[in-house]
């Protein structure tokens, strides 16, 4: 049986957990006490029996000591590795590049980076408008989506409500934000990237391309599509 803190109710964290799980379809895990920090109970994605590129828009929900309950996304990768390998730019995490204020500031540098970053808000906006909630984007080194709200005084049925609410927000957020970086992010990134691409990169890339929008199966060589994913 996983140990949880004191003050959790175990049944509650049952029931969170199976919500979850029926919403997403995919297994969730309730975390030890030991991965608390300020927080009484955590659910979270198992990572170890979900697909790569599979919805984790809702990978941790937490409840706080103050009654806040919190859900995050996966984290979407690391600002620094995309900088550096599509644009030769090192370091930018260590300057300013990260405060939205100053994404003008960089777009010429980094645009495939700063168009995604700002598809991201935009989604996070749109379900926010849908949903009634407060996603919000955290422009870290390791970009994530966040929202939460205050459950203190609710009964868990209504905190049950709420934490449906704000995952399916989420998961939407993550797969707006997924198709975007599918189509239109990647013909950013293919016009204004200074990487060059292998052969057989190339040759992928151009396969996939067809594949998605024919939906037939390409050879290149002795290759056939289902061989190049």
């Amino acid at each position: 049986m996983t140990e949880i803190t004191p003050e959790a109710n175990e049944e509650f964290v049952r029931k969170v957990k199976e919500l979850l799980e029926a919403i997403t379809r995919k297994p969730y895990l309730v975390a030890e006490k030991q991965q608390l920090e300020k927080s009484i109970w955590a659910v979270y994605l198992d990572e170890d029996k979900i697909k790569i590129g599979e919805n984790q828009g809702a990978y941790w929900v937490q409840e706080e000591k103050d009654g806040t309950i919190r859900i995050y996304s996966d984290q979407f990768y690391d600002v620094d590795d995309v900088a550096s390998e599509e644009y030769n730019a090192h370091f930018l995490i260590e300057d300013d590049l990260l405060e939205k204020k100053n994404w003008e500031k960089y777009r010429k540098k980094v645009p495939g980076l700063i168009a995604e970053l700002e598809a991201a808000e935009k989604t996070a906006d749109e379900a926010n408008k849908k949903y009634g909630t407060n996603i919000k984007l955290w422009a870290r080194q390791k970009p994530l989506f966040e929202t939460s709200f205050n459950a203190k005084g609710m009964s868990e049925d209504e905190k049950l409500h709420e934490i449906e609410k704000h995952a399916r927000a989420m998961l939407e957020s993550w797969e707006l934000w997924r198709e975007w970086a599918k189509d239109a992010g990647r013909e950013i990134y293919m016009k204004t990237s200074k990487r060059r691409l292998s052969k057989a990169e190339l040759v992928d890339d151009i396969i996939t391309r067809l594949h998605d929008i024919t939906k037939a199966v390409y050879t290149y060589g002795n290759r056939s599509f289902l061989e190049f994913r």
